[in-house]
């Protein structure tokens, strides 16, 4: 039986002058795992939730707004928790006036250039995957 957390996480990002571009959280110095290091909002799924459901309230809770229609992108096995991540196509205004209420802050970072942010190895393969994925679909 898999004893990992089962987490539903969330990339929102926008495409721009042959760059993509992904939402993330600076997570803050109380965080239990990986402070101080972006990553993707989202979090644990609770009893009875789908992954979806799971990804709404987590988005509702950390970033206070309701989630259009979010693609399954694709599942993580981590060491401590999998984490299946959804994407959601949005523009460049999304991070403007939203109340972060988990972590520092939220950011865009282009993934061209994430290699100069502090990410946390989980997000980083994330990140790649998001990169190869944009790349084979012509983005």
């Amino acid at each position: 039986m898999n004893d990992r957390r089962q987490t539903a996480g969330m990339a929102p990002y926008y495409h721009k002058d042959g760059e993509t571009f992904v939402f993330m959280q600076m997570r803050d110095g109380y965080a239990k795992y990986n402070p101080h290091t972006l990553g993707l909002f989202g979090g644990g799924v609770e009893a009875g939730e789908s992954l979806e459901q799971t990804l709404r309230r987590e988005v509702r809770e950390e970033l206070g707004i309701e989630i259009g229609n979010p693609t399954y992108f694709k599942h993580y096995d981590g060491t401590i928790a999998d984490c299946d991540v959804f994407l959601l196509s949005v523009d460049e205004t999304f991070g403007s006036g939203l109340q972060v209420m988990e972590g520092e802050y939220g950011t865009f970072i282009s993934l061209h250039t994430r290699d100069t942010h502090p990410i946390a190895d989980f997000s980083k393969k994330i990140l790649n995957d998001l990169e190869e994925y944009f790349h084979n679909a012509g983005r």
